[in-house]
């Protein structure tokens, strides 16, 4: 898709205001409102809201850590593109900071064993 228009987002979560310039085409975009509504089902457990929550976290707020805790929680309760996600966090691939291949690795198997085949690729990489 071809972003035609930036904008300035901003939001206030738990007191840290956050303002970013980011291209009007992500999807990622979430309103406060969806934020409290979202925040509660993913911690519960819904794969589905962590991820949304994810995406806002990383791709428009730009708050990696914070991001982190929803892709957890999606990967925890099957989503099976975090796991490989996760499993590419760990790799350091994406942010050398967070390189533990002993978890990549974990992650990597759980997603292959379900079926994604990039990550029984990145596996096999790991394991040579």
């Amino acid at each position: 898709m071809i972003c035609c228009w930036w904008a300035t987002v901003g939001c206030n979560i738990s007191g840290t205001k956050y303002t970013n310039v980011i291209p009007m085409c992500y999807s990622s975009i979430l309103s406060e409102e969806q934020i409290k509504e979202l925040t509660p089902k993913a911690e519960m457990g819904n794969a589905e809201a962590a991820v949304k929550l994810y995406r806002f976290y990383d791709e428009v707020l730009l708050d990696h850590k914070g991001a982190m805790k929803w892709l957890v929680i999606a990967a925890e309760n099957g989503h099976t593109i975090s796991q490989y996600n996760l499993g590419m966090v760990y790799s350091g691939e994406l942010h050398p900071e967070t390189k533990d291949l002993t978890r990549a690795k974990h992650w990597f198997r759980i997603a292959a064993n379900r079926g994604n085949e990039e990550a029984l690729r990145k596996l096999k990489e790991l394991e040579n």
